[in-house]
């Protein structure tokens, strides 16, 4: 049977489904039906219905009611009184009763569901919260529908029920989802960091020699016009000699921020160790790139590096090798000749094979 509805989703939700006709057609045959079936209505055949009603709602927990809107009566079992806390009420039921039980954030919810239902003929099913007389709230679920008596007033005639322990379920497994999740993402967290750890140099943040092997070893870049680029630092050694590893530690970092700024096309700028550094450009102007990058980093390292108000002297010496073929393990190898060329000729130098 199709069907369109709507829902309200507010905290403790009242919902109303609006049914098609469908559904009116289908209970006045079943009302028919069973008209048909016992015809005369035996008070035997009634005795064997109402016990049969009577078996399911004990068995469902369920309290029935019916809510006269033009009067205002509203008719209770024992178990409606039972579900609301009320069974030492001497005046009651009534509307006002019910009405002040609810929830004051479901109040106008399940009011306006009710309106709608009366006035649509249309089938109420939903869940509610109520307050009890000692304080306890309660979560109800509804199901009613609009029913016209012979002398044409319509009431209304429903069951409710109590599914706190159905609604405390499911928030605790929401809860564990939620914690299930929270630890994957703390888990995730921890394997990316591990995973960052293990590819970057700890000290100046920048690729490791893992790194950068995985990079040769992918096959995205093979057959592109490649330019490697190996860097050394002059006189490094000196820094670590005369005020320490500490100072010699401050100045990698900075040199690395030199390099990376002046390397801005470069695909990986990658540490070594102690203090070399190398650069991989891939493209077709990979070589001019790299001659230009070369050329611009031997000039920015024309400037001292201030270290806690010392200035040192670090130069730099350049190696550089091109390939048609993609970055290459044969390429890194042949930049690192050129970088040897070049400290041989007097470093501060740039050669290229």
């Amino acid at each position: 049977m199709a069907q369109a509805f709507k829902e309200f989703t507010t905290p403790g939700a009242f919902a109303v489904h609006f049914l098609d006709d469908d559904f009116r057609r289908n209970f006045e045959e079943r009302r028919e039906d069973i008209a048909r079936r016992f015809p005369g209505g035996t008070e035997n055949q009634l005795e064997h219905l109402t016990l049969r009603l009577e078996l399911a709602l004990e068995a469902l927990e369920a309290g029935v009611w019916e809510y006269h809107p033009e009067t205002g009566v509203l008719l209770w079992d024992r178990r409606m009184r039972e579900l609301f806390g009320v069974t030492e009420a001497k005046d009651g039921p009534t509307f006002e009763i019910f009405r002040n039980s609810l929830h004051h954030e479901d109040l106008s919810i399940v009011e306006n569901a009710l309106s709608t239902s009366l006035e649509t003929g249309r089938k109420l099913s939903g869940q509610f919260r109520i307050t009890r007389p000692a304080g306890e709230t309660r979560h109800m679920r509804v199901s009613g529908m609009p029913f016209q008596l012979p002398d044409g007033e319509t009431i209304m005639v429903g069951a409710n029920w109590d599914i706190t322990n159905d609604v405390a379920v499911q928030e605790d497994l929401r809860a564990s989802a939620l914690q299930v999740r929270a630890q994957n993402d703390r888990l995730e967290a921890a394997h990316f960091e591990m995973e960052r750890l293990m590819l970057h140099d700890a000290l100046t943040n920048l690729p490791n020699r893992r790194y950068l092997d995985r990079f040769l070893a992918s096959p995205e870049n093979r057959g592109r016009r490649a330019a490697c680029l190996q860097i050394d630092l002059d006189h490094f050694k000196e820094v670590n000699d005369t005020d320490g590893h500490a100072a010699g530690d401050e100045v990698l970092k900075l040199a690395s921020v030199r390099l990376f700024n002046n390397l801005p096309q470069a695909n990986i700028l990658a540490r070594l160790g102690g203090d070399e550094f190398v650069a991989m450009i891939v493209g077709p102007d990979a070589i001019k790139i790299a001659r230009s990058s070369a050329a611009a980093i031997l000039a920015a390292f024309g400037k001292p590096l201030v270290v806690n108000g010392r200035a040192y002297a670090i130069g730099v010496s350049i190696g550089i090798a091109s390939a048609d073929d993609g970055p290459s393990s044969a390429l890194l190898v042949a930049a690192d000749k050129a970088l040897y060329d070049a400290k041989g000729n007097g470093r501060g130098r740039i050669r290229e094979r």
